[in-house]
């Protein structure tokens, strides 16, 4: 899970360093074309070591979840375009208190007491990051945002189509779903890139499949009540990377707020492994 993190941090900074030459759609392109070539592979090596069959089933349901990723992505490239990388995935990571949200409205789940507690802590590292400052404007905060409520819409539907396709052919899915789809949204002029710019989309593209593969080993190997906080590194790397990488520098609110949305996500994490793990203990 810490490897997941890790490579999804190298993808955003790839896609961060080429927003500032392409357009952020072609960009999302090419992540999924690249994203598509390597989990083709990655899939390919899966099946000569584990011998597993690959399926996949309801494929509108398939295509709705994503449909709600590609758009998830486009929102969080235009955002980390022009806001510090960390800033950014702080506000993707709401996406555990859309889920509760969605939980209760959609699959009528009861509201607990923790599940407020994760959605009052999330919404104040939100209103935290979301202050007005001179040298982020309001706009790929809220991009950011809408990423993380897309991101929810998406890990809701991965809940409820689990048993409809495999983790490699649902995340293969996605990546076909993406090259098809992105070319129709307003304003997309494909761009043939070369040169190291070619090479980073390849790299970028690579990274999320080894990335998204790396949570699925995580989630075969260890229960999901081990390993999904882990996931949380991924904001404490892209501080790193972006101060390396960028000068992103983050001042103490921004600390603070980051600190309770990893928070919130760790308590929404653990929830739902409890949960799942009494459902298992009944059944």
């Amino acid at each position: 899970m810490v490897s997941y993190a890790l490579f999804m941090v190298f993808c955003d900074a790839s896609a961060k360093k080429l927003s500032g030459y392409h357009q952020v759609a072609v960009i999302v392109w090419y992540r999924y074309f690249f994203h598509t070539i390597s989990l083709v592979l990655i899939a390919c090596f899966h099946y000569c070591k584990f011998r597993e069959k690959e399926f996949v089933d309801n494929h509108p349901f398939q295509l709705l979840r994503g449909v709600t990723l590609v758009v998830s992505t486009l929102f969080f490239f235009h955002s980390i375009a022009r806001m510090p990388l960390a800033e950014a995935l702080a506000l993707l990571y709401i996406f555990p208190l859309v889920t509760v949200i969605l939980s209760v409205l959609i699959m009528k789940e009861a509201f607990t007491k923790i599940q407020a507690v994760i959605v009052v802590t999330a919404f104040i590292g939100v209103v935290l990051i979301l202050q007005p400052r001179a040298s982020i404007s309001l706009e790929p905060a809220i991009f950011a945002l809408l990423a993380g409520i897309f991101m929810g819409i998406y890990m809701t539907l991965t809940k409820v189509s689990a048993e409809k396709a495999s983790p490699n052919m649902a995340s293969l899915y996605t990546g076909v779903v993406g090259i098809i789809l992105i070319p129709f949204f307003p304003g997309f002029e494909f761009i043939q890139l070369s040169g190291p710019h070619l090479y980073l989309a390849a790299f970028m593209g690579l990274c999320a499949a080894i990335g998204h593969y790396s949570m699925y080993l995580s989630m075969r190997f260890a229960p999901a009540s081990v390993v999904s906080p882990y996931a949380f590194s991924e904001i404490i790397f892209a501080s790193a990377v972006g101060y390396i990488l960028f000068g992103d520098r983050l001042n103490l609110t921004s600390v603070i707020a980051i600190v309770l949305l990893i928070t919130s996500g760790i308590i929404y994490a653990r929830v739902a492994s409890a949960k799942l793990n009494r459902a298992d203990s009944e059944t």
